[in-house]
């Protein structure tokens, strides 16, 4: 009857411990690797603020989307 109790205890341990894990790893807050996203103004695309290219108040994904959006022309 002793051995039966220790394994019970044991066995119970475990799932309460495992229990315990799987509610911190749910509560994590998930963060997007490459920091802060921006939106191109021209075509709507999200990317890294690392990889975009900033004119005034708007984000471009391209030199291309920059000029096009600024009503540029390609001559």
């Amino acid at each position: 009857m002793k051995t039966f109790l220790t394994i019970a205890a044991i066995v119970a341990a475990l799932l309460i411990a495992r229990f315990l894990l799987r509610q911190r790893r749910r509560a994590r807050p998930r963060t997007v690797a490459g920091g802060d996203m921006v939106r191109c103004a021209h075509c709507g695309l999200h990317l890294p603020v690392a990889s975009a290219i900033k004119e005034g108040p708007h984000w471009y994904c391209s030199r291309e989307h920059q000029r096009l959006d600024r009503g540029g022309t390609g001559a």
